[in-house]
């Protein structure tokens, strides 16, 4: 299964490993489609996630516990590099 989930990290939650702990833990691949980051250090990302439907689940689980809000995409428009994002 593959899904694009949208991560917004406030400063408080940056510096931890979400990346790798959901790649050796929940055995998912992790593809960063774009990342912005502010002089704040806030961060908003957009992954392509893969894996088995119940590791995402449980991979998003751990992300908000992480402190850092997950939301799915339901569709992107990709113009002239400009992206536009749909979430639920």
């Amino acid at each position: 299964m593959v899904k694009k989930i949208v991560l917004n990290s406030p400063k408080e939650a940056t510096g931890k490993p979400i990346a790798s702990q959901l790649i050796r833990d929940y055995d998912l691949q992790l593809n960063i489609l774009k990342a912005f980051v502010d002089y704040d250090v806030n961060g908003t990302l957009l992954f392509e996630v893969s894996g088995s439907e119940d590791n995402i689940e449980k991979g998003i689980a751990f992300i908000k516990k992480s402190g850092v809000d997950v939301k799915e995409v339901v569709s992107v428009i990709d113009d002239d590099g400009e992206l536009t994002i749909s979430t639920l």
